[in-house]
């Protein structure tokens, strides 16, 4: 296409400016495209504008021009959109600085907001990929309380539960029990730790999940009462079958679980991962494999064993309150039918007292969730936050860049350029701009949501989440980018075209100073520091709340101390006592440890036991206190202080008279303080009936039990030997060595005693590390969105100083010439810049006190009002910004008077 601007420009040379030319230029395409939709060829419609051009016709044809634009703009409408958006990309492509700025800044506002909120929403939004998710609910027990096993995650149902749920509901055309596990599955070398989700006949169906090869579980899989626990056989996922077969033929195939060989049935649709979000499975089991997955006891049989989840297709006439109503109604006959014979009066009565429910699971059910949704909603703010900042950031770029361009502006309008067709192409070079930042921002988004997934994965629970570029993020980008556009184009647009042209054009020599204080650059200026100071406020104090929590005395020393988790699962039961007593002995003399023990709770593992125990006997003195059985050792082997009396050893066998061990907080919170030795203690068994005493023989520190975050509570220690649960305890072990030499070692001391056992094993130092993701997650990401924040508030500062500085650069020339010393201007500059901060400063500490509320239970060792955090960001925010300012204003101190006044 012909060069219009150039055309122009070659005839009238110096005699037109270059913003004239422009509006010539585009004068002379638009009469070309006018004479090619009459119908010229484009040759002749070239020749024909051109001529218009050498006929010496200039006052005519800038008469002509300025009447077309007072005539065409209200018909043109949309016509001209496409001539202002190639006006703009001009017009950009001459400031590559600026336009790199510009989308950069926003790029990274936008990413961050794509990123987290594609995180949020395969976290908690996004609905399952199954049949008409809308049709399913989940049925759950509203629970007073609860006693019993608690086993996985959601554990809402026993199995007795589940089978008078299943035969008495009406409300649900189909209905899956399910429950996810970790197994063992391969052949040979090849058997590895394979996450199994076991299932009952019904959960594909109920779904609406396909087979992409072979058939799925179904009822037929679901021998009455699991008697006899006959498993037909294995279901693969897709990506499992993917990863393990490379996709090859399966059917007929067997697959070792546990060391038995199933047949593969067949492979779940692809996309699939089950209802978990968050995990993911590899193989699907019959329900009756819980036995074979976990080895004994059986929960099956247990009916005080919470294990497994349900979910129900809801009949098509039937809404989820109806059949939420309708398990209400057959809650109490279920409940009493279900109800365990070994339940004291006082959880007999909890027991029949609670309800049954159905609950929305369109977007399944996810541990995930609960512990991340809130931290991503609040991330999500602050990122918001990020954006605003960036926005104001390139609000006043803008504006600095529309002061130049007032003389242009009156130009045009004096040419009889509407105002309207101004901010139109003003606007235009912001919709680039946007979509470019949109553009950009969304592929940072892209990765960074990834790897944040990554960074929420352990070695031992890999974190799978559907992250997609749905319509929700293309809406989420789409209404940022309107939202930016109109935020940081539309008032630089208002003010550059609402130029008077006399004034502007008498100010011709003036240039820049006539554009006077802006009170709109001041006041988004003040805008960014206080949000800049909100998000530093957030980072210092999440940052503060995970050093609090890393600093954290647990009460053991966790340096060099590796803990295992042996699967007894394939020992038959009349040699699991003498292999776990093998299993210690054995890793007490592997090379370079130095201690060795065994307990049924491994520290801050997230597992937990208690029950009701009476102190002395007296059965109105009962408690629910948290318990553990461990091992001779353990407290020397975790550093644990004995305070006073002895350890365990190993003459506290099954057969001698029971023995205890407590901590300080047990003697203080039920002894008031007293020494605890000699005093007794009896845990409640069967129906309420309390067990034989045992007597309390030493006291040892406090320690934490589930979290690092809680209080330290009483703890009661048995030795592992007169455990009457007789559950199968982990390893704990102190060595010099690196856990991974440990580790090496132990797995092949374990092969050597039973090679169906299986052992895993981790630094505790690590797995506590591991058990802070959360504020680790917050905390990173906080310090990136006040770094950015910052960053942003920092260059915003710079220009309006540096603007100010020009505008004023004749009083400050005057006052030079007239002898003020360079540090009088300086100081007077800076003293614009303090002003400012001062505002944003008072207004970003009152928006950190009323947001530090939303962030009060993720927080610990601290307070939103923290004095300390508060004054630390105002200090960084308040030296950054005065370096920043510094700059412009020693620049406007060193300047040649003489030669500035000159200019003006």
């Amino acid at each position: 296409m012909l060069d219009w601007r150039a055309e122009v420009q070659a005839r009238a040379g110096n005699d037109v400016a270059a913003d004239v030319a422009e509006e010539m230029a585009q004068h002379l395409e638009a009469h070309y495209e006018e004479l090619r939709a009459e119908g010229m060829t484009a040759a002749a419609a070239r020749t024909a504008t051109l001529a218009e051009l050498n006929g010496g016709r200039w006052d005519e044809l800038w008469r002509g021009a300025r009447e077309r634009m007072e005539e065409e703009l209200p018909r043109r409408g949309w016509a001209g959109v496409g001539r202002d958006l190639r006006y703009a990309l001009r017009r950009l492509r001459r400031s590559p600085g600026f336009a790199v700025a510009a989308i950069l800044s926003l790029a990274l506002g936008i990413g961050a907001n794509a990123a987290i909120f594609q995180l949020l929403d395969a976290v908690a939004l996004q609905t399952l990929p199954v049949k008409d998710p809308g049709r399913l609910a989940e049925v759950q027990v509203v629970a007073r309380s609860r006693t019993g096993d608690s086993v996985g995650y959601p554990a809402q149902l026993t199995y007795a539960l589940w089978q008078q749920v299943a035969a008495q509901q009406k409300g649900f055309s189909d209905l899956g029990a399910w429950y996810a596990d970790n197994a063992h599955a391969g052949e040979g070398a090849g058997r590895r730790n394979v996450r199994a989700l076991l299932v009952s006949g019904g959960f594909f169906s109920t779904l609406g999940v396909g087979a992409a090869r072979g058939r799925l579980l179904g009822p037929q899989d679901d021998p009455a009462g699991c008697r006899g626990f006959h498993l037909a056989g294995v279901v693969l996922s897709y990506a499992f079958w993917q990863s393990e077969y490379g996709g090859t033929p399966v059917l007929g195939r067997t697959l070792a679980v546990e060391g038995r060989a199933l047949p593969i049935l067949g492979v779940s649709a692809a996309g699939f991962t089950g209802l978990n979000v968050g995990r993911s499975f590899d193989v699907a089991l019959p329900l009756c494999a819980e036995p074979l997955v976990d080895g004994p006891p059986p929960l099956l049989t247990n009916a005080e064993g919470w294990w497994l989840a349900a979910v129900g297709r809801l009949k098509p006439d039937w809404t989820r309150q109806q059949a939420s109503a309708q398990l209400a109604a057959i809650g109490p006959a279920i409940f009493a039918a279900t109800l365990p014979a070994m339940y004291s009066a006082r959880d007999r009565a909890t027991y029949l007292q609670d309800k049954l429910a159905a609950t929305p699971a369109a977007t399944g059910v996810s541990q995930l969730r609960r512990q991340y949704e809130e931290p991503l909603w609040l991330l999500m703010a602050l990122a918001g936050v990020v954006l605003l900042i960036a926005c104001a950031n390139l609000a006043n770029l803008m504006l600095a860049r529309a002061g130049t361009r007032r003389r242009e502006m009156a130009v045009r309008l004096a040419l009889g350029a509407s105002r309207a067709r101004l901010v139109r192409q003003l606007l235009a070079e912001s919709v680039l701009l946007a979509i470019a930042g949109a553009l950009t921002g969304a592929a940072l988004g892209w990765g960074a949501s990834r790897a944040l997934t990554a960074f929420m994965s352990t070695a031992d629970a890999r974190v799978v989440l559907h992250i997609a570029l749905d319509w929700r993020v293309v809406a989420l980008l789409a209404g940022l980018a309107m939202a930016a556009c109109i935020l940081f184009g539309l008032a630089p647009a208002l003010k550059a075209s609402g130029a008077a042209p006399a004034e502007a054009l008498g100010a011709s020599g003036r240039g820049l100073a006539a554009g006077g204080r802006s009170p709109l650059r001041r006041g988004l200026m003040i805008a960014q520091v206080a949000l800049a100071l909100l998000l530093l406020v957030s980072a210092l104090l999440f940052a503060g709340t995970l050093g609090n929590l890393l600093g954290v005395d647990p009460g053991f020393d966790a340096t060099g101390v590796t803990v295992g988790y042996p699967d007894y699962s394939q020992v038959a039961s009349a040699r699991l006592a003498q292999e776990q007593r093998a299993m210690l002995a054995a890793m007490r003399q592997l090379p370079g440890v130095r201690a060795a023990a065994s307990a049924s709770i491994l520290p801050l593992s997230g597992m937990g036991w208690n029950n009701w125990v009476a102190i002395d006997g007296a059965a109105k003195h009962q408690h629910v206190v948290d318990l553990n059985a461990v091992s001779p050792g353990y407290f020397g082997t975790l550093g644990i202080p004995l305070v006073a009396g002895r350890d365990f050893t190993t003459a506290d066998a099954k057969t001698a008279p029971g023995v205890a061990i407590v901590n300080r907080a047990f003697a203080r919170k039920y002894l008031q303080g007293a020494s605890p030795i000699g005093h007794t203690l009896q845990i409640a068994g069967g129906r309420g009936v309390l067990g034989p005493p045992f007597t309390i023989v030493g006291v040892v520190g406090d320690t934490k039990y589930f979290t690092l975050r809680e209080p330290f509570v009483p703890i009661i220690y048995q030795c592992v030997a007169q455990d009457a649960a007789g559950g199968p305890p982990g390893l704990v072990l102190r060595s010099l060595l690196p856990p991974g030499a440990v580790a090496a070692a132990a797995r092949t001391a374990a092969e050597k005693i039973d090679p169906s056992i299986s052992l895993t094993l981790q630094g505790l130092g690590a797995g506590i590390r591991e058990g802070l993701l959360r504020e680790r997650l917050m905390s990173v990401l906080a310090e990136c969105f006040a770094g950015l924040a910052v960053l942003l508030a920092l260059i915003g500062l710079y220009g309006v100083i540096a603007y100010m500085a020009v505008q004023r650069r004749r009083e400050m020339g005057i006052r030079l010439a007239l002898g003020a010393p360079a540090g009088s201007v300086v100081g007077l500059i800076l003293r614009e810049a303090w002003l400012l901060l001062a505002i944003g400063l008072a207004a970003g500490l009152g928006l950190a006190l009323v947001a530090g509320r939303a962030a009060r239970a993720l927080l610990f060792g601290v307070t939103a009002s923290d004095p300390r955090t508060l004054a630390a960001a105002v200090a960084t925010l308040a030296i950054a910004g005065t370096l920043a300012a510094l700059v412009p204003a020693r620049r406007a101190a060193a300047a040649d008077p003489v030669r500035t006044l000159r200019e003006e």
